[in-house]
């Protein structure tokens, strides 16, 4: 089973796009963002996996949004925080979608942040997903390994079609 532990700050990105989740903060490297922005329509997706969100249109491309909370198992309500989320778009492989987010916070670079591990008590699904964590100031930034996210999911079929009514 692969660790977090044998990998070295070289991993890092140079940067990265922190953003919270359910009053957690965790970062993904700045050249994996696409875009960011706060598409209020997102049509539900039925027979989707129950962490995907819906589907967005995106210029004319129906893209599969991923709720963050629920996948990172956040029970937050949320249609409380409708108008405070923002989704990120990056692409997992040959694939682009959203990853709905409570919020995006900031911009942060990480030279000279040594990745730590993620440590047993995160859970298999945080062990996963992550990197490692990056401590930084008074921050714990839980950084996402997109290649390994992508892999841990079901993404749906999502054609043109599904957003014209």
């Amino acid at each position: 089973m692969p660790s977090t532990e044998n990998k070295s700050n070289t991993d890092s990105p140079a940067q990265i796009l922190t953003f919270q989740v359910g009053g957690q903060v965790y970062g993904i490297g700045l050249l994996s963002v696409v875009e960011i922005g706060n598409w209020s329509e997102i049509r539900p997706l039925p027979a989707a996996p129950h962490y995907i969100a819906g589907v967005i249109n995106v210029r004319g491309t129906a893209l599969s949004v991923i709720d963050m909370g629920i996948f990172f198992k956040d029970r937050t309500e949320r249609a409380e925080k409708a108008a405070q989320t923002s989704i990120i778009l990056v692409d997992l492989g040959s694939v682009r979608v959203g990853l709905l987010v409570d919020r995006v916070c900031d911009i942060v670079s990480m030279q000279g942040v040594e990745l730590q591990p993620v440590p047993a008590a995160g859970g298999r699904e945080s062990g996963k997903v992550l990197r490692g964590l990056a401590i930084i100031g008074d921050d714990i930034i839980g950084l996402l390994d997109l290649p390994a996210f992508g892999a841990g999911i079901e993404l749906p079929n999502v054609t043109a079609n599904m957003l014209s009514h």
